[in-house]
């Protein structure tokens, strides 16, 4: 029977959401256990869907949300305004196919739809249905079943699809998130599978196994890997890769190679994340579907067994311990995880193994132990890794050593036969293996055997537990035991490795692991095992060696490991090295690399120490080679004892390696430092060794920059003229290595010091044709320019003449222009003076020509037209720049006049007054100086006394004094406050000792010897030198700090710079 329940209101049917279908479950006729049909009156679009209330636990008089599924196609407009109604009636009988789902969900005939919840304002009484619309007749219960999905677009659905069907088809034009990827693929999932055809979904599977995946798996990755963009440290995706493979299922895919490969990783790393039996039953299940020789790849097996022999206590695990061991035994040169794998094993479960297993086990490696390949390199020595590693490679060839000549191989293979003997216990026998894993895996966490004494292992025992007792003491993370403890351990492992001697042991062996022993009692401090190596090492004869380069390489090493330790045990050390050093039978070759090894390792901990030892060498007879002696120069050259080092740089017996290395060490220590100038006699032989080695060769690069900067310092030491020689000669052979820039400084450098000649000198030089020809003419008018500043007219003509390009009329010009005009012996008309006036006005007006002009203007006693001047050129000066001017207008009576005494002070004085009231003029320091010098000039008046207190008084407002000058008062002088004063208030804080504090000194120092007071100038001068050391310190902070952050940018730019390089090279990878 069905009975129709009319809708209670009606709702639109919109394009996109549909109205809210409210229907009543209340009739009369309806039951919990009748069928609701649910239909709409539109006569284009029929929705129907039959449900079972009881399905969904509907009683009477309760509402409830039907999920019923939409088609893709939209309503049309003709549909709205359109109701509902409500059919209850007998259920009609599911498909057999779909009856898990049949009364659920209608299914719309091959269309994935979406779902939508249709929300609107409840009713009492009503239910909320969630519905499908589907064109009439197209309504089938055959498709499979679907689970439902959250509301979605059909539109957007269609572009997932097309988005994942473009991703892994061709390559994209950029890579994509995978994060958008994993999203988009739980919001569409079961449409988007659905929608994707067999080889799409087949890719995808594959897609997000092959992001998760950490191993060497090509074979099996996607092509399609690198159109995803992927977190270097990103979580795994093998969730996705399961349940796209149970969609897969469902729709009845037989899985391949590939998908099986996936599934089983994916079940593994599940089980490894939850120790789920189920999880590895799954595992099994695919890793027996991939058939043939696939089953024992590295790629699969590794990661297969590496889940399964990690729970020994499982049923599983024998069967895995099976395999491996099959796996291993089949092949000559297993892969370096499996084998890596093997000894996890033994490891991590050596200790639960049953007997019977330990014995296959020990049986296997017996039979594995073979001849292996060894390489020898000339310059590497032998060490106790390479010894250890020998032992590993011995049995399994994936082991490769650095360095190990064939003289070595018949004893490592005797030690690896004689510690896996069958007449060995089982139990001694296994133990040897765990030490072995022990240092093969030292990121394994296991606990270390009980080692007994073992007559047929004792050098297995003894090397392998010596090497993994070093490892530990060398690590920053180890927890060291107390100290006699560790001595304990360390003095077992000795007497282990000298009671277990035999005859047969190789001279590099012993070399080998002693040092090694020497290195740990140095680390313990065990002075008595530090005297008992060397003495073994004297009774084996192993300080000798023949003349191959191995055996010199090594006893190089061992004596490097004996200067560790004299540093340590000096007392012990210090009368036998040099004994082993004079009575060896070594050529003097080998003797130079053995002092340069001992003076290396010297200078690395204490550069006194190295200094002193060699002193010592010296007193007992040992010859000591220049070449040998070059760490102990490059300590002296650090701690700039140049009286040391300047000998050995005029020795000319130092051959050229060695000389390069001293002066590159030399010209870095004045680059870091960003010292200014140095003695007269370093720069002279450091001059001298540049001309010796680069005089006709190219000069390094990594010596381009130090070279460069020694220039300055060079001249501003008083050696000028060599410094050009050596300029000029080197200039021939490095043309691209000085630029404009550089000559710049250099002519800079010596117009400073009135070396004009030089500076015109410096300026031919500069003519390299791959400079630009504006740099260079910038340089000869800069040049031009300094000259006539200096009064060398003469000179500047002649650069003039040489180069006319040099004075083309432009704005910079106008500043030597106004040096040419006038001289000391034919000054200036006014009409000259008036056109400077003029000149000076022409736009664009620069401060540095007013300040030029004014000065010009005062030297010829003009202050009327330096007044106009300055007033015309207020609007183009800010307060610095006229503070600048304003000292030069009121410097020019101190300079250019005869006026002295009272009358000078007092013009100074209302010069400076008519200044701030009409220009708005501010002093500043040099303003100061200037009203000090003229108050200095009136010596009728400034006595001794009230000298020394305005000295004093300068000190208490922040002149810089130590407090070891001072004798009173906190003042050098001990003078009372009150007397001369200045207020000086008003007078910015910051303070140059260049421009303001050494001319300040300088003036009353000069002013102290002309009335006779030498006492308090020598004071001053004191002060004034210590202070130029600290200003000069601080310089030289400054210029490192400076140095320091080029450096750090730098680096910082050519890391970013290979790091975009590796990034593409992955990209297009």
């Amino acid at each position: 029977m069905t009975r129709r329940v009319s809708y209670a209101t009606k709702f639109n049917l919109r394009d996109e959401l549909p109205g809210d279908a409210k229907l009543s479950a209340n009739d009369e006729g309806a039951s919990s256990s009748s069928p609701i049909r649910v239909q709409t009156g539109c006569p284009n679009h029929d929705l129907v869907h039959t449900v079972s209330p009881g399905r969904f636990g509907w009683d009477d008089g309760h509402s409830q949300s039907i999920p019923i599924r939409r088609s893709g196609t939209h309503f049309s407009k003709d549909c709205a305004d359109q109701s509902l109604a409500l059919e209850v009636g007998s259920e009609p009988q599911p498909s057999t196919s779909n009856s898990r789902l049949a009364p659920t969900y209608l299914h719309c005939a091959n269309t994935i739809s979406n779902t939508y919840t249709v929300p609107r304002t409840a009713v009492p009484g009503l239910c909320h249905v969630q519905y499908t619309s589907t064109m009439a007749g197209t309504g089938s219960l055959g498709d499979p079943p679907v689970a439902p999905v959250a509301s979605v677009s059909c539109t957007a659905l269609a572009s997932a699809i097309e988005f994942v069907q473009s991703l892994l088809d061709a390559p994209a034009s950029d890579q994509q998130d995978v994060a958008d990827l994993v999203s988009m693929f739980h919001e569409y999932r079961p449409g988007l599978l659905r929608g994707l055809g067999v080889k799409h979904r087949s890719e995808l599977l594959c897609l997000f196994g092959t992001i998760s995946d950490d191993r060497d798996a090509r074979h099996y990755h996607s092509q399609c890997k690198g159109r995803i963009r992927v977190a270097p440290h990103g979580q795994g995706y093998w969730e996705e890769v399961i349940e796209v493979a149970n969609e897969m299922d469902r729709l009845g895919h037989v899985f391949e190679e590939r998908e099986n490969y996936w599934l089983m990783r994916a079940y593994l790393e599940c089980s490894r994340s939850t120790n789920s039996a189920a999880s590895r039953d799954m595992a099994r299940l695919f890793y027996s579907r991939i058939l043939g020789q696939a089953q024992h790849h590295p790629s699969v097996l590794i990661p297969y067994l590496d889940i399964f022999l990690a729970h020994p206590s499982a049923p599983d695990f024998s069967e895995a311990l099976d395999l491996l061991c099959t796996s291993i035994e089949r092949q000559d040169n297993p892969h370096r995880d499996l084998v890596h794998l093997f000894w996890k094993v033994i490891l991590t479960n050596g200790s639960v193994l049953p007997s019977a297993y330990k014995s296959r086990v020990l049986d296997l490696l017996l039979r594995r132990i073979s001849h292996f390949k060894t390489t020898i390199r000339s310059a590497v020595p032998v060490s106790l890794n390479d010894l250890i590693t020998a032992f590993a490679a011995s049995i399994f060839p994936c082991y490769r050593t650095s360095a190990l000549p064939p003289a070595l191989a018949p004893w490592i293979m005797n030690c690896v036969r004689a510690s896996l003997a069958q007449t060995i216990p089982i139990g001694e026998r296994f133990d040897n293996l765990v030490l072995l894993s022990m240092w093969l895996l030292p990121r394994e966490l296991s606990k270390s055997p009980t080692l007994g004494a073992a007559s047929q292992s004792g050098d297995w025992r003894a090397l392998i537990g010596l090497a993994i007792l070093n490892r530990s003491l060398g690590s920053s993370t180890a927890v060291t035991p107390a100290q006699p403890d560790m001595q304990d351990v360390v003095r077992s492992f000795w007497l282990s490795w000298k009671d277990s001697a035999r005859g047969d042991r190789p001279r590099g062996v012993i070399r080998a692991v002693t040092i090694v022993f020497l290195q740990v009692a140095i680390k313990v401090e065990d002075g008595p095992l530090f005297d008992g190596c060397m003495d073994y090492l004297t009774s084996q004869q192993a300080w000798n060696a023949r003349e191959d380069g191995h055996e010199t390489a090594q006893v190089e090493q061992l004596f490097g490991t004996v200067a560790d330790g004299l540093s340590t045990f000096k007392d012990r050390t210090w009368m036998k090295l040099p004994s082993l050093l004079g009575n060896m039978s070594h050529n003097s070759s080998q003797q130079t690399r053995y002092l340069r090894r001992i003076f290396l390792r010297l200078a690395g901990h204490d550069a006194e120490l190295a200094h002193q030892f060699y002193l010592h060498c010296l007193s007992h007879g040992i010859p000591v080679s220049l070449e040998a002696s070059v760490p102990i120069i490059q300590c002296l050259v650090f701690q700039q004892r140049w009286s040391e080092v300047i000998p050995f740089l005029q020795d000319r017996r130092l051959n050229r390696g060695a000389l390069e290395q001293v002066v590159e060490a030399i010209l870095s220590v004045f680059r870091g430092a960003r010292q200014e100038s140095t003695t007269p006699i370093v720069a002279e032989a450091v001059g001298d060794a540049l001309r010796r080695l680069y005089s006709t060769t190219y000069i390094p690069d990594r010596l381009k920059y130090p070279a460069r900067f020694f220039f300055p310092v060079m001249i501003t030491s008083g050696r000028s003229q060599q410094a050009i020689q050596l300029l000029e000669v080197f200039a021939r052979n490095n043309l691209v290595m000085f630029t404009p820039r550089f000559y710049l400084r250099i002519i800079q450098t010596l117009l400073r010091r009135r070396q004009n000649a030089l500076a015109v000198k410096t300026l031919e030089l500069a003519s390299s044709p791959q400079d630009k020809q504006s740099a260079l003419a910038d340089l000869r008018r800069k040049t031009i320019r300094g000259l006539i500043g200096n009064g060398a007219l003469k000179l500047a003509a002649q650069v003039e003449s040489t180069h006319p390009d040099a004075t083309k009329r432009i704005p910079h010009d106008r500043l030597s222009y106004i040096g040419r005009c006038g001289s000391r012996s034919h000054k200036p008309t006014l009409l000259a003076l008036l056109r400077l006036v003029s000149r000076a006005m022409k736009p664009p007006v620069r401060a540095s020509v007013i300040l030029a002009t004014v000065q010009k203007l005062v030297q010829n006693r003009s202050f009327a037209l330096a007044r106009r001047l300055m007033k015309r050129s207020l609007g183009h000066l800010d307060a610095t720049q006229l503070t600048a001017v304003g000292n030069v207008y009121l410097h020019a009576p101190v300079r250019y006049w005869n006026m002295r005494n009272g009358r000078l002070v007092r013009h100074v004085l209302r010069a400076k007054d008519f200044l701030v009231q009409e220009y708005g003029f501010t002093p500043d320091r040099v303003t100061v100086n200037i009203v000090i010098k003229t108050m200095l000039r009136w010596r009728g008046f400034m006595n001794t006394r009230m000298v020394r207190s305005l000295f004093d008084h300068l000190i208490r407002n922040g002149y810089p004094a130590s407090e070891k000058w001072h004798t009173g008062n906190g003042v050098p002088f001990g003078t009372l406050p009150g007397g001369v004063t200045l207020d000086l208030s008003n007078i910015r804080p910051n303070m140059s000792f260049k421009r303001h504090v050494r001319p300040l000194y300088k003036m009353f120092i000069k002013e102290m010897f002309l009335r006779r007071d030498s006492r308090a100038a020598r004071r001053v001068v004191g002060i004034l030198k210590e202070e130029e050391v600290l200003a000069t310190e601080r310089k030289e902070h400054r210029e490192q700090a400076r140095r320091h952050g080029i450096v750090k940018k730098q680096r910082r730019r050519m890391l970013a710079l290979a790091k975009g390089k590796s990034g593409g090279r992955e990209s297009g990878g």
